[in-house]
């Protein structure tokens, strides 16, 4: 089965138009639990990084103990609200890991969620005038992602939703790439497209930054576009910033053609 993406986005959507949000600092994860008869706890998880007992019209959202006022764990609680909403009829009890709520990965419900956080935490109309004032890079992702408490990754995968530039974000271990996504609407030819389990060029700056630490600048199209045709037309900046606490590289895309 697809995931319905849009739906919920819309979801998601309608809680903040119903708390009024228009700020990033009303965005309050314990009264929308609330709101739904959820209770959040901090518990010890090994396995897990949250999970969801439903019974009836209450809950309990379990999450990691340090982690409830953190990035990845606002994140995974914005998740288990999403199962809340979304998927009333699927299961009573979700128990969510950290490869299907941070690393994009699991069945449609799954996708589904992450878009619901995504959209919770950072919705539309709040985010988007600060990605189309600002230029797509690392100065603006640290500034989003401090200002409505979310992790670089995730921030960085809204404002492709949002940026008016032909932008890309990629996730990499230093040999290969974890995942992508572009900016379809500014770069729909899927020569742009670059895959999973690509293997990294050495020429490109996630390359170095997993050796080097942070690097910035222009690479050659080839570099992450080796199909492309005339690739000498295009000039491309990579920002690259070395996650190093899980051995992962981000790289954020800019491609412009001459």
């Amino acid at each position: 089965m697809e995931p319905n993406i849009d739906g919920a986005r819309r979801a998601a959507q309608s809680l903040i138009d119903y708390f009024g949000i228009d700020s990033p600092k009303e965005i309050d994860l314990d009264a929308m639990a609330w709101h739904f008869g959820i209770d959040i706890r901090e518990a010890s998880l090994k396995n897990s990084e949250a999970q969801l007992i439903r019974k009836g019209n209450v809950g309990v959202i379990r999450i990691r103990h340090g982690e409830k006022d953190t990035p990845r764990g606002r994140f995974s609680i914005g998740h288990e609200i999403g199962h809340w909403k979304l998927h009333p009829d699927q299961n009573q009890y979700w128990i969510c890991t950290a490869e299907q709520i941070h690393q994009y990965k699991g069945n449609w419900m799954e996708v589904e969620a992450n878009a619901f956080s995504s959209e919770l935490l950072m919705p539309t109309p709040v985010f988007r005038p600060f990605c189309q004032k600002g230029t797509f890079g690392f100065v603006l992702a640290d500034r989003l992602s401090s200002l409505f408490g979310t992790s670089l990754q995730a921030t960085a995968l809204r404002m492709i939703d949002e940026t008016p530039e032909p932008a890309i974000v990629v996730l990499s271990d230093g040999d290969k790439v974890c995942w992508s996504k572009r900016n379809q609407r500014k770069l729909p030819d899927f020569a742009f497209h670059i895959p999973r389990d690509m293997d990294l060029h050495d020429e490109s700056l996630a390359w170095s930054a997993s050796i080097d630490g942070d690097q910035s600048g222009t690479v050659d199209a080839k570099v992450w576009f080796p199909n492309l045709p005339d690739a000498w037309r295009y000039t491309v900046y990579e920002d690259a910033r070395n996650i190093e606490a899980y051995g992962l590289a981000l790289s954020l895309i800019v491609v412009h053609e001459e």
